[in-house]
């Protein structure tokens, strides 16, 4: 009995004992893992923690070596710059110093030798029986090669003498002295020209093909030659048998009423404005009649004492709008012109018969240009009299060659007539060699 129950213990164990044993087995060898692992990491860690606190001292103590031996370097290198400044400046000075007595002994031998000779040229010129003054003309040509002469010694006399520049520029000083002095001759026999014909100040802005033309023609030219210049105002009947004064009213009237291409408008516009500004006391150059599509955006050029006013002008229909790109390049041309003359007070003014738009309006305000909107045409007295150097009486009518050019603001006597028979009857004449605007 005894047996049977120590038998059955037994297989009781057997049977549940190694499972037991297995499992238990299992989890001590999976503890045992997690610890060696937790152990391994665990000094992982505090292996890198003492790598990084090291590297940080490391990097510190670097710092603080380098920044040592910077300073000491900084103070070596300031040591000896200060004494290369030094020396350099006592080198600077006396060279200097040198230099400057060598320009000033030359330039005033030159001064003296050219107050000799100035003395000497201007009592010839005042005795000269020559047009076109040579004597005059070689004193400025002379003057300009003197300056030029001072900035080729000014290049070769510096501390790092530029001798190739300088001989360059001793070149071009002597070229320039014979082109001045020939220049200048051309242009006092031409001044002289102009003051004993008055004409030519007028007949010198005509085309050269133009100007041929009028030096060639006749005044005894046929009728059929002269009436060219009227075939579109009037007909061969009326040029051949109208009285001058009425003949020349109808070929005005005649203008104004004919149907004019966008140029013709716009330059009508233009000239508008102007006769307005005459009025009130500026001079008017008609920039845009005069240079067309040259005239960079400055339609009228407006003067009086040192306000000069660059104004654009826009004939435009009212259903059209002026937007922004208008003011700008009006701005943009105003000021350039103001970089050419220093000194004046320069204002950009946008005219136009039509409106702009708000942001061209934001535009204009913020760069300060004066807007005046919805200005319509008007008729206007269009005849300008005008009154010559030589004080001879001349009207131009605006399909006239020179119409645009004449300028008869402050000349006392001269006006805009409303009428050919108003410029004749106080002692205006027609202006000779009279062509049609094709605009």
């Amino acid at each position: 009995m005894i047996g049977e129950v120590i038998l059955v213990i037994f297989l009781i164990i057997l049977v549940f004992g190694w499972p037991l044993y297995m499992f238990f087995y299992v989890i001590y060898d999976d503890i045992k893992k997690r610890i060696s692992d937790y152990v391994k990491q665990k000094k992982k860690k505090t292996v890198e923690e003492m790598c990084k606190e090291y590297k940080e001292e490391l990097r510190a103590w670097a710092d603080e070596e380098i920044s040592k031996q910077n300073a000491e370097y900084r103070t070596e290198c300031d040591r000896w710059l200060y004494t290369a400044i030094d020396e350099a400046k006592r080198n600077s000075i006396e060279y200097a110093r040198q230099a400057v007595n060598k320009i000033k002994n030359d330039c005033e031998e030159e001064k003296n030798n050219y107050k000799i000779k100035c003395d000497s040229d201007v009592s010839r010129i005042l005795h000269s029986e020559s047009q076109n003054y040579p004597w005059l003309a070689k004193i400025i040509a002379d003057f300009e090669y003197s300056e030029n002469r001072r900035t080729y010694q000014i290049l070769r006399n510096k501390k790092n003498p530029a001798i190739k520049a300088s001989e360059e520029v001793k070149r071009i000083a002597k070229e320039k002295r014979e082109l001045l002095y020939e220049n200048k001759q051309l242009q006092y026999q031409l001044n002289y020209y102009e003051s004993v014909f008055p004409w030519l100040e007028e007949f010198k802005q005509i085309p050269p093909r133009e100007a041929y033309s009028y030096l060639n023609q006749s005044d005894e030219a046929d009728d059929s030659e002269r009436y060219e210049k009227y075939r579109e105002y009037l007909s061969p009947e009326e040029y051949a048998n109208l009285p001058k004064v009425e003949k020349f009213q109808r070929a005005l009237d005649r203008y104004k009423e004919k149907r004019k291409n966008n140029r013709g408008v716009g330059i009508g516009y233009e000239r508008y404005i102007g006769f307005l500004l005459e009025t009130d006391g500026y001079r008017v150059l008609y920039n845009g009649a005069i240079k067309g599509l040259e005239d960079m955006g400055r339609d009228l050029i407006a003067r009086k004492d040192k306000q000069v006013l660059v104004i654009q002008c826009k004939r435009w229909g009212k259903e059209k709008i002026i937007h922004e790109k208008h003011i700008f390049q009006l701005y943009a041309t105003m000021v350039l012109l103001a970089s050419e003359e220093k000194g004046k007070d320069f204002k950009a003014v946008f005219i136009t018969t039509t409106t702009l738009s708000d942001v061209a309006r934001r535009c204009a305000e913020y760069l300060d240009v004066k807007l005046v909107e919805n200005l319509p045409y008007k008729d206007y007295p269009m005849i300008k009299c005008n009154i010559a150097k030589n004080g001879e009486k001349i009207y131009h009518l605006p399909f006239d060659q020179q119409y645009d050019r004449v300028s008869i603001c402050g000349k006392p006597g001269a006006f805009y007539a409303s009428t050919i028979k108003e410029a004749e009857d106080k002692g205006f004449r027609r202006a000779y060699r009279w062509v049609p605007d094709k605009s």
